[in-house]
């Protein structure tokens, strides 16, 4: 693969292999399976065509191969756009935005990592402000979280869990696409656990907690070592929340 990366990179930026693939009859329906249009206009479009066939839609623009801080920003900039038309069009609960950190500056030398999640934070406000949220996308793993901002740095969580999930440790290069999540964030509640909570009249205090309380509670739970602490455990958060 490193023997073809350069020449498949040039090609991907030739405007003439591009116009040969939108317009060849054997690439052209192709390519308009996958490619909505070359504009945040004819993105939506499609989108609420399939939108109103009672689709969901996941929108990617596809400009990874950024060599610039000004290319950054114009990426930024399309999916800032895009999410504003969907907002406009009523289609932002039903479409989510694809975004790959490389497409807003990851790859621009020792500054790139702060460009692109501060550009990738910037999106994400954007998507907060017509509800939704972010799924990370690590080398194939998905899990959701929100971006988190620490000494002015902006921060995806990767936690130790996670880290075992994917057999990653710190120091391992890693692949990183952020996708607007529509989906509901939903936490599976262990059977003892919610029997308890219900007898305690705690399940409606529970269910208003912030996702990440949940999950951080379940996992507490279904982190006891014995039967007698997973009790333990239990018995102390319903009694808080009842």
């Amino acid at each position: 693969m490193s023997l073809l990366r350069r020449p498949l990179l040039a090609l991907a930026r030739s405007e003439e292999v591009k116009r040969g693939l939108m317009t060849l009859p054997l690439t052209a329906a192709v390519v308009r399976g996958y490619v909505a249009g070359e504009s945040t206009a004819e993105a939506v479009r499609v989108t609420a065509d399939l939108v109103g066939e009672g689709l969901a839609v996941t929108i990617d623009h596809l400009g990874e191969l950024t060599t610039d801080t000004g290319r950054a920003e114009d990426t930024t900039q399309v999916y800032l756009a895009l999410l504003d038309d969907l907002a406009a069009h009523g289609l932002a609960r039903r479409a989510e935005v694809s975004l790959k950190l490389s497409a807003v500056g990851l790859s621009l030398g020792d500054d790139g990592v702060d460009l692109a999640l501060a550009n990738a934070h910037r999106i994400c406000e954007a998507a907060r402000a017509v509800a939704t949220t972010v799924t990370v996308d690590v080398n194939g793993y998905v899990y959701a979280s929100t971006i988190g901002v620490m000494g002015g740095r902006f921060l995806i969580p990767f936690s130790a869990d996670k880290r075992a999930a994917t057999g990653l440790s710190g120091g391992d290069p890693i692949s990183v696409d952020l996708i607007l999540d529509t989906a509901p964030r939903t936490v599976e509640v262990p059977d003892d656990l919610a029997a308890a909570l219900d007898a305690a009249g705690a399940r409606a205090a529970f269910d208003a907690l912030a996702p990440s309380a949940r999950k951080a509670h379940v996992a507490n739970v279904e982190g006891a070592k014995t039967a007698d602490t997973r009790a333990r455990r239990i018995t102390s958060l319903a009694t808080k929340l009842g």
